[in-house]
């Protein structure tokens, strides 16, 4: 595995005059994320429950904890994104325009990243725009997803002598090779959602996507590494104010692909991941997997459109008396 070095510069300015990030955001109000970034829509997608990690010798720069997202960009590599976000808050914080950021892999150098303009939100934080859960971004346009969730690499902050550091492991060397799927359904759209985290579905159970959402009950097994079998399931959300209200799975890096094309849909990561469907040549799952069916609403022409995943097939043959249309097998989860 490839060892990535983020080495991040903040500057943390007193008394210096120069024209902040900081300043720039307040001065000229605040602007669409999508002028800045052509993957991550706007406004950024809330994370609910952001890994946290202990900063080496913190102290000496004034941070307690800091919290790291990457987003690597399907549709345009080049904007993958990390997103990162300093505990406690420091109300003076000034981030230069000419901070270093700085990304070295392999020894070599393969910058720069740009830090790119930021506003306070309403807790006092450094973030992006108004939301409570937001974060200082940095972006590279040189090495296509540079931030791959399954490389590690290194923060290195710096301010005058003083410096911290902060070892990022991969996500693959954090996470259980199972996990469970747990779906959600929400009675006024009458839409169904999935989600293999369980911070995300907590999340969901206290409100925060919304009101009307609902456990099902149902669910089902899927590897949470690509060590653990199969493929990257592509997770999908409606471009807001393009797209449908809605998420999309897929396994198939054809239909991945496709649908990152659409502006209709904001690409959002690696849900979890699973096998093909292909068995010899038929479509169908080995004996040593389940079978997941997909379901669709036929709301194309209303842009509602939803659909709903489940091994169960009793549950799929249901789904078509009530209008939706068989899709049929979609993918193959661990049983």
């Amino acid at each position: 595995m490839k060892f990535l070095k983020l080495l991040l510069g903040i500057v943390l300015a007193a008394g210096l005059q120069a024209s902040s990030i900081g300043a720039l955001a307040q001065g000229g109000g605040e602007k669409a994320l999508t002028s800045y970034i052509g993957c991550v829509p706007d406004p950024l997608p809330s994370v609910p429950a952001e890994p946290t990690y202990q900063l080496v010798a913190a102290g000496i720069i004034g941070f307690d904890r800091v919290y790291v997202w990457r987003h690597a960009c399907y549709s345009n590599p080049t904007q993958s994104v990390i997103l990162i976000r300093v505990l406690p808050h420091i109300p003076d914080l000034t981030l230069l325009t000419g901070s270093l950021i700085s990304a070295i892999q392999d020894g070599n150098n393969v910058g720069p990243f740009n830090l790119l303009q930021h506003t306070r939100d309403v807790d006092g934080y450094t973030g992006w725009l108004d939301q409570p859960r937001t974060f200082i971004l940095a972006q590279t346009n040189s090495i296509p997803r540079l931030l791959e969730e399954n490389e590690a690499f290194k923060l290195l902050f710096m301010t005058g002598g003083a410096a911290a550091s902060l070892d990022i492991p991969s996500k693959a060397s954090t996470l259980p090779v199972y996990g469970n799927v747990i779906e959600f359904y929400n009675t006024a759209s009458m839409h169904y959602f999935i989600t293999a985290s369980p911070q995300e579905a907590a999340f969901v159970d206290l409100g925060g996507a919304g009101p009307n959402w609902q456990r099902t009950g149902l669910g089902f097994k899927v590897w949470m590494t690509p060590a653990g079998g199969g493929m990257p399931v592509c997770r999908f959300y409606g471009t807001p104010g393009v797209g449908p209200n809605s998420h999309f799975y897929s396994a198939l890096p054809n239909e991945c692909a496709g649908t990152a094309s659409d502006p209709g849909w904001t690409y959002e990561g690696t849900a979890f991941y699973a096998n093909y469907l292909y068995q010899d040549g038929v479509n169908v799952c080995p004996a040593s997997s389940r079978t997941v069916y997909r379901l669709y609403n036929n709301g194309f022409a209303q842009n509602n459109s939803n659909h709903r995943y489940t091994t169960d097939y009793d549950v799929a043959t249901s789904m078509v008396t009530t209008g939706w249309s068989f899709e049929g097998p979609t993918m193959c989860v661990p049983r």
